[in-house]
């Protein structure tokens, strides 16, 4: 059971982090840094509000997962994600 629990854990560790390096989000904390001469501070409000959006995403994906079905589920994620980059492709 602990083996499981870390392979899923590693598996969720290392996409988030994949997924994270280079988007605004970290463009957005290299800006900050070089605004700000405290590293510390930018780095400890990165995390924070890195951790706070993260709560909020397994917050309501979790309720979202217990109010639909797996299938649907997936569907409405595909969904957002089409329309999001869309959007992002016209300039919106």
């Amino acid at each position: 059971m602990l083996r499981a629990s870390l392979k899923e854990f590693l598996m969720v560790m290392v996409t988030i982090f994949l997924m994270e390096m280079a988007d605004k989000t970290q463009l957005s904390a290299v800006s900050f840094s070089a605004k700000i001469p405290k590293p510390g501070l930018v780095y400890l409000a990165t995390v924070i509000g890195l951790a706070l959006a993260s709560v909020l995403s397994v917050v309501f994906g979790r309720s979202l997962a217990l109010l639909l079905p797996e299938k649907y589920l997936r569907y409405l994620v595909a969904t957002i994600f089409i329309i999001t980059g869309v959007l992002t492709a016209l300039g919106h």
